[in-house]
């Protein structure tokens, strides 16, 4: 049989005896294990929880390091959290919390919160709080914050505690409105004075365990409030300028970050109350276009027809003028009318009963009648 044979033999052996509770017998074959072959970690991790049972806890504790050292990263939290879990249940917990202390491994989101509830059973509340607070804003969940505080193997003490002014869901809420102001990218120095103290508020929270989290939060709450209300003044400007669309999407970003109610269903009024009057104006706008092309379209028949009228006018008097030249022609033609240019005074003696009329003509244009006997 090979080593490594033998090892898994004896590492198979040692499992049996321990589901059957003979922790001494089940240590001796995991030893046996490990002494054929030093890097079997599986081994190593079964040595230590059994040391751990067994109350010897420096040589468990030994034993695990060996075999964390032996297993990828990403896997190392998983099995430091169950270790630990082990002595907290054995009611040594501030070996359980030393020995993450030593190790020093970066927890995901999930193996925090397990971390955390470790802490919370060893009554080390502000360090839990601590833990928690370095999930990121985005990964935090308030259904898990909730399952912390309904779990029945923390004290009522630690609970209490923990849930105090709310602190944790507190602080992630204003870390997302952080955010959510931040990404609004709205350009003014005020406001960028404000985000800026807000951020290095969070780092020193999220930094320092013994901070005070209640008054640091209470002041990490009022640069929120101040930001949120260079906002609302920024948005206020905007729809003065008419900018609706501008001042509609700034009005989200100040509902998605919970500022004051009263003020943003407000706002939104006025929004509403700008875009009817908008409306309103492009309706009329629109109205008055149509009313000028029909008028300049009446203005264009009428016209056209008036000029079609103008031109027959022209033109029949144009024909009248003609007829009526024709017609003088025709009068200036006649033997009595060349008569009476030619001579500028005739006499023309007509008898009627011995009664003789005497005209005298001076012109054509006038002439003198004159009666005699």
């Amino acid at each position: 049989m090979s080593l490594s044979n033998q090892a898994i033999k004896h590492f198979n052996d040692g499992n049996k005896l321990y589901k059957v509770n003979l922790i001494t017998e089940a240590l001796d074959q995991y030893k046996k294990a490990v002494d054929v072959d030093p890097t079997f970690y599986n081994a190593h991790f079964c040595l230590a929880k059994t040391f751990l049972r067994l109350k010897r806890y420096d040589e468990g504790v030994n034993h695990f390091k060996k075999f964390i050292h032996l297993i990828p990263k990403d896997k190392q939290g998983v099995y430091l959290l169950a270790l630990s879990n082990i002595l907290a249940d054995e009611q040594e917990f501030e070996k359980a919390v030393s020995l993450v202390d030593a190790l020093n491994l970066n927890f995901t989101n999930e193996q925090i919160l397990s971390y955390a509830r470790l802490l919370l059973r060893s009554n080390k509340v502000s360090k839990a709080i601590h833990q928690i607070f370095q999930i990121k804003s985005s990964k935090f969940r308030i259904k898990d914050y909730e399952q912390l505080l309904s779990d029945d193997s923390l004290s009522e003490g630690a609970i209490h505690d923990f849930a105090k002014k709310d602190i944790i869901p507190r602080f992630f809420s204003f870390q997302n409105r952080l955010v959510a102001l931040y990404n609004a990218q709205i350009q003014n120095k005020d406001l960028k004075n404000k985000l800026e103290n807000a951020s290095r508020l969070v780092e020193r929270i999220k930094a320092d365990q013994n901070i005070d989290y209640d008054a640091s939060i209470d002041e990490l709450e009022e640069e929120i409030i101040k930001a949120q209300t260079i906002v609302f003044q920024h948005a206020q400007m905007l729809l003065k300028t008419d900018k609706i669309e501008l001042s509609k999407r700034v009005l989200k970003t100040l509902q998605s970050t919970e500022f004051d109610f009263n003020k943003t269903s407000g706002f939104a009024d006025e929004i509403k109350q700008s875009e009817k009057k908008k409306a309103n104006s492009k309706i009329k706008k629109v109205a008055i276009s149509i009313a000028v092309v029909v008028l300049v379209a009446l203005v264009s028949y009428f016209g056209y027809n008036y000029y079609q009228i103008t031109e027959a006018l022209k033109d029949s008097i144009a024909s009248e003028q003609t007829i009526d030249s024709k017609a003088s022609e025709q009068t200036i033609d006649s033997t009595e009318v060349l008569e009476f240019t030619e001579y500028k005074q005739d006499f023309f003696i007509i008898g009627e009963n011995d009664q003789v009329e005497l005209f005298t003509f001076k012109s054509i244009n006038s002439f003198l009648g004159k009666t005699h006997k």
